[in-house]
């Protein structure tokens, strides 16, 4: 339960944990721990898994259908992750999927940068010296002699 005074704790310890001493909060603390690599072991197993199975080769069936569909790919490149972006590829193309499109698109490293200017344009940030004003006369002459 988030603490109601607004001090800057997460969690009201009120209830069963109130009364516990160091000892027992930290055998409780090191259930969370061991809980907590647990799941972050099995992250990464999938993570492996799943780099392993995209490194796989596909059915000399599925290879030689990718083959015809893209000649130019390098047969010793093909590979389940290829197999995928051509499945990605091809929805976009066929369904006009702008989702695969964008999945295709930012997989090949041309997702466009998001950028947000911010732009101040307040006098207080704004400083004019004598020689911007002195330059500024100069180029006003020279736009009015042309």
């Amino acid at each position: 339960m988030a603490n109601p005074t607004g001090n800057p704790q997460n969690l009201n310890l009120g209830g069963r944990f109130q009364n516990l001493d160091s000892t027992e909060t930290a055998a409780i603390g090191r259930k969370g721990a061991l809980a907590s690599n647990k799941v972050q072991k099995q992250k990464k197993t999938m993570q492996q898994l799943a780099q392993m199975m995209a490194s796989c080769k596909p059915s000399k069936k599925v290879q030689k259908q990718l083959k015809d569909l893209f000649p130019d790919i390098d047969h010793d490149s093909i590979d389940n992750s290829v197999l995928m972006l051509s499945k990605i590829f091809e929805k976009a193309v066929r369904e006009q999927d702008v989702r695969a499109f964008e999945v295709f698109r930012d997989t090949a490293g041309e997702k466009p940068v998001d950028k947000k200017e911010v732009v101040d344009n307040s006098i207080k940030n704004i400083k004019v010296t004598v020689d911007h004003i002195k330059a500024a006369k100069k180029e006003l002459k020279k736009e009015i002699e042309e």
